[in-house]
């Protein structure tokens, strides 16, 4: 697979996730996502933050 050679791997979204990250985007242009792949992989990368560093 050509993506895993790049090191990227494929997830699938509900419609309606994408659909609310759109509405989301178009509301909130002044936060300077571009794309909604942008947004995903920042809103992972700080869900991942958070949960490294909560305490168990």
């Amino acid at each position: 697979m050509v993506l895993k050679e790049r090191g990227y791997r494929q997830v699938s979204l509900p419609i309606a996730l994408i659909e609310r990250i759109e509405k989301y985007l178009d509301n909130h242009k002044e936060e300077g996502f571009t794309s909604i792949p942008e947004f995903i992989r920042q809103a992972i990368r700080e869900k991942v933050r958070r949960a490294a560093t909560k305490k168990p």
